[in-house]
């Protein structure tokens, strides 16, 4: 799939409330020096079931660092993607943004959108995405006003298929709780190594 095509289906479904469940006004980007942290889940929509677990610390200049320093993993629990496990292999595209509507937190940013490659643990004959497109965002201390979107790419032969999860505000991470949020940005220097979230 062309990088400008994934880069045109993010942007539109972001505008049009698709992908980050309620819409991402146009306004500034800051790719450093921030970083978004979170854990939380998402749920798929009719068609796509399940629910998705999600865990990441992902720099704003994600697509210069090597995977190690961007830990995203996805874990999903029925519906179509049942059992498998994902990790982020190479962050194609990423754009951190203050979105005006959006209390602004110490971080600079309140927004961070991209897609990118992810490795798939999948049983032989399941369904897969290769590339994912996230969409998280930090309304505030607590998480209440916090929102995430994942959508899921398969390669079919015939055209592009999106499965989407989305909730507003997300709900835990299995086994865990982020008292500052599902989403926080957070100032971040480069060369300070990030902490290993993802078990």
């Amino acid at each position: 799939m062309a990088l400008s095509f994934l880069k045109h289906v993010l942007i539109v479904s972001a505008a049009a409330g698709g992908v980050a469940s309620g819409g991402l006004p146009a306004n500034a980007f800051a790719q450093a020096p921030a970083r978004m942290v979170g854990k939380g889940s998402v749920t798929g929509d009719a068609r796509t079931g399940g629910t998705a677990s999600y865990a990441y610390i992902v720099p704003c200049d994600a697509t210069t660092r090597p995977p190690s320093e961007v830990p995203f993993e996805i874990r999903v629990t029925g519906g179509r993607y049942n059992g498998q496990r994902l990790r982020l292999t190479r962050a194609q595209f990423l754009e951190c943004r203050d979105d005006p509507t959006v209390p602004t937190p110490a971080g600079g940013v309140d927004t961070l959108v991209g897609f990118g490659d992810f490795s798939v643990s999948a049983p032989i004959g399941a369904p897969s995405a290769g590339v994912v497109i996230w969409a998280f965002v930090d309304g505030g201390r607590g998480g209440a006003k916090d929102r995430a979107s994942l959508t899921f790419v398969e390669f079919p032969g015939r055209g592009d298929v999106f499965f989407p999860f989305a909730a507003a505000p997300p709900g835990p991470f299995p086994g865990s709780t982020q008292p500052t949020g599902f989403n926080t940005a957070q100032p971040f220097a480069r060369g300070v190594p990030a902490a290993a979230i993802v078990r």
